[in-house]
């Protein structure tokens, strides 16, 4: 007797996926280096050192207002003053890289709007859109919902978030995921946020959330659900000629537009033929059995 032993090791073959293709922060014009700005998210589907992202601002930095801690995505502002910039929007492409291999990677846009300071709470527009993957991980912070103020500052989720699958954190205004995002669960969620600082000042903005579908579930036979040996069984009469419909197979995936293609095992190809809707038909007249 020979014990053989296989070991499957991980190979780098996953790009880094932002949890958006955009994000949006606001700062106070006398904000001071070192001032968070926003954190970015993203993920590598790769196993252990293949996982490592290394994060960097692309474009839209080049008098070196910002800066960005390579290892964890955080953004913040760099040694140069906001009013140097004589700007009150910047637009930054940053890109998430594969740590190991730095030509994977993907790309997302940080939009950063600078406001006066001393005043209340205060967000850019009353509405902000978001467009996420499915399958962010629990406990994964993944979009920045901050107000542009100088002031401490308490986060909540007024409406919108009855399932409890977003949390936010209080004190930095991240949005948090509670549970893991599933499109098939939720397509969009519509979050009523609220900004309140120390002198009771208020801000609210509506946050729409949409979840945009990955390709994360398997297909399954319909007639195999209550099946124990994955195997079913079609009886039919004797004498199927060439080309008669013999059945019809369902399948079914729970992705959105999700398109099947069935396939025969070899044995199965020398007697009949399946389509893209599963309907199974006879490559030649079938008499009492077929051999095997």
């Amino acid at each position: 007797m020979v014990k053989l032993i296989i070991t499957v090791t991980d190979v780098n073959d996953n790009l880094p996926r932002f949890s958006t293709a955009s994000y949006q922060a606001s700062i106070p014009a006398d904000a001071k280096q070192g001032d968070h700005v926003v954190q970015l998210s993203a993920t590598d589907l790769d196993s252990g050192l293949n996982g490592l992202i290394y994060y960097k601002i692309a474009k839209g930095n080049k008098d070196g207002i910002f800066a960005i801690n390579s290892a964890n995505g955080l953004i913040s502002l760099g040694s140069k003053s906001l009013a140097s910039a004589a700007q009150d929007k910047f637009t930054l492409t940053v890109e998430a890289c594969d740590e190991n291999d730095r030509s994977k990677k993907d790309e997302a846009q940080v939009l950063v709007n600078v406001f006066p300071p001393d005043g209340p709470p205060k967000y850019p527009d009353p509405s902000l859109s978001f467009d996420v993957e499915e399958g962010i991980p629990e406990g994964r912070a993944f979009l920045s919902v901050a107000a542009a103020t100088t002031e401490y500052v308490l986060y909540q989720i007024l409406s919108g978030n009855e399932d409890g699958v977003i949390k936010i954190d209080p004190f930095s205004g991240d949005l948090v995921t509670a549970q893991v995002l599933d499109r098939e669960k939720s397509s969009q969620y519509q979050l009523l946020v609220s900004a309140r600082d120390i002198k009771g000042r208020t801000a609210e903005v509506k946050v729409t959330i949409n979840v945009e579908d990955v390709n994360d579930n398997e297909p399954f036979f319909i007639d195999l659900e209550d099946s124990a040996d994955d195997l079913m069984e079609y009886k039919e009469e004797a004498g199927i000629r060439e080309g008669d419909e013999v059945t019809q197979i369902e399948a079914y995936d729970l992705d959105d537009e999700a398109s099947l293609e069935y396939k025969l095992s070899t044995e199965g190809e020398a007697f009949f033929s399946i389509d893209n809707q599963g309907v199974l038909r006879a490559r030649r007249t079938l008499q009492d059995s077929i051999p095997g």
